[in-house]
């Protein structure tokens, strides 16, 4: 009876998989289809998951948290906070054309000490990784999504662009270049801002916290704080933390992991990228900044041998207007017209660029000013994965994360896991 009972179980996955098959077939066959990316594991905040059609994509695509999608679902994407192995589909008896794909925007000292992920269930499971390293199968980068191809190339991924052309040109002139900044510069009338709401919940956050001490230790630097570790929070809204921030010259991005590949938050690309001020950058290595951030638009920590030197130069540039704005000779560099900058309603669109397009999808009453601002930070790598689909990757590319433990956590340095 066993033994029947296991070859009539291996016969019926065999139908399931053609009867798959046969439907994402037909359905990557008609035009205009859009893949459908079910989310199995959902983050722990609620989001309304939708993404709208990409400026140039001609299409897009749709979300879902309806496990009943799942057989309907090109990809199926597994949150790394909600991830465990009892809850997860039969891999046997997914289709071939259907792409799993483990997500994690958190460091890997966090997963491994906070949240205390072991990785070694999951060995030969995912297809796809999408996290914000760069050798993942998806970028989920915490840039804002219309600097998606501009990261692509930065990454080295220039096959993955869509605008191919993004590099050819200079942002803007001169004349624009010195209009921009004297905008910019009509804002800063303070030094140094910090916004931080995790004290010590994880070991990194109270090794900052600690720095931070040190820096402001005697006078040495005055730092205005801001978040709940300061006693003076900030609505969940991006505009209003810009609006809050935009008059300092320094922020301090300071990650709650040290040396951890790539780890570069939302601290550095929209509390100072965008919000058009100068980071002050530590955790994650200089190489790592200097690979994916603009050329000289930071400024690290480990330059500096002691922070009293830190300090000095910090002050030396608050004097010296000339020298502090050369951290914005990259808004000139060409493909840069796509990284938003000081805010979201601060300032001219751009020439040269498709700033029309972008700012009309990537308008702030969006997900945004409705106290969603997380959801921008995942909507990057959701894009690229869309991407990926309606390029029909999934199914023309055949690939499986062997040890997803080892290329987490055995890939990176020891400052990073201890």
């Amino acid at each position: 009876m066993n033994a029947e009972f296991e070859f009539v179980s291996v016969i019926l996955g065999s139908i399931y998989l053609n009867i798959t098959k046969t439907f994402f077939d037909t359905l990557n066959t008609k035009e205009n289809h859009r893949p459908k990316i079910l989310i199995w594991s959902k983050p722990y905040r609620k989001i309304e998951w939708y993404l709208p059609d990409l400026p140039g994509e001609n299409g897009g695509c749709d979300i879902t948290v309806n496990r009943s999608e799942y057989e309907r679902s090109e990809a199926v994407l597994f949150f790394m906070k909600s991830c465990v192995s009892n809850d997860l589909p039969d891999p046997t008896k997914r289709s071939p054309n259907q792409a799993f794909v483990w997500w994690a925007h958190e460091s890997p000292w966090t997963v491994l000490h906070y949240y205390h992920y072991e990785l070694k269930d999951f060995n030969n499971y995912f297809n796809w990784t999408m996290t914000y390293r760069r050798d993942s199968d998806v970028l989920a980068s915490f840039a804002p999504t219309p600097s998606l191809d501009y990261f692509l190339y930065k990454f080295g991924r220039q096959n993955e662009m869509t605008e191919a052309e993004l590099l050819e040109r200079p942002t803007m002139s001169e004349d624009r270049f010195r209009e921009e900044i004297g905008l910019l510069m009509s804002k800063k009338t303070k030094m140094i801002s910090w916004v931080v709401s995790d004290c010590k919940v994880v070991a990194g956050a109270a090794k900052r916290m600690q720095l931070v001490e040190e820096m402001t230790k005697d006078g040495l630097l005055d730092v205005d704080r801001y978040g709940k570790c300061a006693n003076r929070p900030i609505a969940n809204d991006v505009n209003v933390l810009l609006e809050t921030i935009k008059k300092y010259k320094f922020y301090l991005s300071f990650e709650n992991s040290l040396h951890c590949r790539d780890y570069i938050t939302e601290k550095t690309f929209y509390n100072a990228i965008v919000g058009g001020i100068v980071p002050v950058i530590n955790g994650p290595t200089r190489e790592d900044v200097s690979a994916i951030l603009p050329k000289r638009s930071f400024i690290h920590l480990e330059d500096f041998e002691n922070l009293n030197k830190l300090a000095e130069y910090l002050k030396y540039l608050d004097s010296n207007d000339t020298a502090y704005l050369e951290y914005f000779n990259w808004w000139k560099e060409p493909g840069t017209h796509i990284i938003p900058r000081y805010g979201f309603n601060f300032g001219p669109q751009h020439e040269n660029s498709n700033s029309s397009n972008w700012f009309q999808f990537w308008k702030a009453e969006d997900v945004i000013q409705r106290g969603m601002m997380e959801f921008e930070w995942k909507r990057f790598g959701l894009y690229h994965l869309c991407r990926k689909l309606r390029n029909k990757e999934h199914i023309t590319t055949s690939k499986v994360v062997a040890d997803l433990n080892q290329w987490w956590y055995g890939t990176e340095s020891e400052e990073c896991i201890r």
